[in-house]
């Protein structure tokens, strides 16, 4: 009973921080910043790092945030600045603090991707209710209005990071610079 008005609660925190969301506008190509939130499990780890690997963005101007366990360890070129979230940077309700949030969206990005759990309402929280203008993830019917461009029908996050790297590829704007 406690857990799920635990739930309640959170949910209604991210639909306020959804509501009071102010996107910018994307910068010159060169300029983007990404924020990623890398799944759990190795296999979905280490596709997120393959993905990351093909964009054109300098390693420092991408954020590379982990809310599980590290499985998969990071290319050289991310390792620096990989941010992993402990017990003590979430809130009561189990979802990343208003401190560590403004940290991460710090400087803030323009293109966040969410390659976590669907289900995981912490990483839809720091990709959808970030400032960035486009805001990528995957499909779960409740978080629609979280995302800009969702992906669906895959069946874990390795596939997920690689839909998402071919979604990229077959904008008619370019969103990220790939190699």
């Amino acid at each position: 009973m406690i857990e799920a008005i635990r739930q309640a609660l959170a949910r209604r925190a991210v639909r306020s921080a959804l509501a009071a969301r102010r996107s910018r506008p994307l910068p010159p190509l060169s300029d983007r910043r990404v924020l990623v939130v890398l799944p759990d499990g190795a296999a979905g780890q280490r596709a997120t790092w393959a993905l990351l690997e093909t964009l054109a963005v300098p390693p420092a101007r991408v954020r590379p945030v982990l809310l599980a366990p590290l499985a998969a360890d990071p290319p050289t070129a991310f390792a620096d600045g990989l941010r992993l979230l402990a017990d003590d940077d979430r809130d009561r309700l189990g979802l990343p603090s208003a401190a560590v949030r403004a940290a991460i969206w710090s400087p803030p990005p323009d293109v966040a991707l969410n390659l976590a759990d669907p289900d995981d309402l912490g990483a839809a929280l720091l990709v959808g209710a970030s400032p960035a203008a486009v805001r990528v993830g995957r499909h779960h019917a409740d978080r629609e209005p979280f995302y800009d461009l969702m992906v669906q029908g895959e069946p874990d996050a390795a596939s997920a990071a690689r839909a998402v790297g071919r979604l990229l590829d077959r904008l008619n704007q370019t969103v990220l610079p790939t190699r």
